[in-house]
């Protein structure tokens, strides 16, 4: 009798949602739908406290022809996934031809080696952090093998080839991106293009408490990549109360705007601003984010 009693409970727990089906800590990630003058904006916050919150990214086809949706299915089937999104902009809208814009470098293996105009270069760490550099500071810092810090300049084809020597030792993941906000400052340009559409930034700030925080912000609204930059950031800064803000990229949401998000016990949110209006099949690169 006892272990049918055990074993009601647990179903209970089950179908309730508790800690038995959760497939990660909901203190850890917020979505939030949130009004602020007069524009619509989700918000996906995941706090990297204790490294729990990682993140993964698929640049491009495998090597034997594997595309991003099977290299992603493959992964993640043990993994506990909080959203996908589409990363950089690619040089074609057919998934099946497409490459990432700019430099690029998959877990070590070179996908890309010209440099776009995009300014942010982004380093995915293999152990699922993330960093960025103003490629127009030609300071990019790494750690070589003897422990000694490099400083490199990668508009430098000498300094370029130091570079895929390190992110290949290193297994480092790398693409460009547009740089929106670096060092306490708006990065795009006032003569930037005035194409509106709708906008999906990465933010990375830290709380009051010192801890780094990544957020996904969908803008709903189409607006130019500035005025988008300016909302979002005023928009952390008094609904998230984010005043240290240590970057901000744009992701892609032309040819491939791919988002998925779920919540803590694995189900899609159905909102239509936490949805692409693009399928996994379109994605010519994907960024994961997930939790251990």
């Amino acid at each position: 009798m006892k272990s049918k009693c055990i074993g009601l409970l647990l179903s209970l727990s089950l179908s309730n949602g508790n800690t038995f089906s959760q497939l990660y800590n909901p203190q850890y990630i917020q979505h939030q739908i949130l009004p602020y003058k007069g524009e619509t904006y989700s918000i996906v916050d995941m706090s990297r406290k204790d490294g729990r919150v990682k993140v993964k990214y698929f640049a491009a086809k495998d090597n034997d022809g594997s595309s991003v949706k099977k290299r992603y299915l493959e992964w993640s089937k043990n993994k506990n996934i909080i959203l996908y999104t589409s990363g950089t902009y690619m040089t074609s809208c057919d998934a099946n031809l497409a490459k990432p814009d700019g430099l690029c470098i998959d877990g070590g293996k070179l996908v890309n080696q010209n440099l776009s105009t995009h300014d942010g270069l982004v380093i995915v760490q293999a152990s699922g952090g993330i960093v960025t550099s103003n490629l127009k500071e030609g300071n990019l810092t790494v750690k070589l093998s003897n422990a000694q810090d490099k400083t490199l300049n990668l508009k430098n084809s000498f300094d370029r080839i130091e570079f895929y020597k390190w992110a290949e030792s290193n297994e480092a993941t790398v693409f460009q991106t547009h740089l929106l906000y670096f060092k306490n400052e708006i990065k795009v340009a006032n003569n930037s293009s005035q194409t509106k559409a709708k906008r999906r930034l990465m933010v990375v700030g830290k709380d009051e408490d010192g801890i780094l925080h990544h957020y996904i912000v969908y803008l709903f609204s189409e607006n130019s990549l500035k005025a988008a930059t300016e909302k979002i950031v005023e928009f952390v800064k008094v609904r998230r109360d984010i005043d240290d803000i240590v970057f901000i990229i744009n992701l892609d949401t032309g040819c491939q705007d791919v988002y998925e998000v779920w919540n803590s016990k694995g189900m899609k949110l159905n909102d239509h601003e936490y949805k692409g209006q693009s399928s996994i099949d379109n994605a010519a690169n994907l960024l994961v984010y997930y939790f251990e």
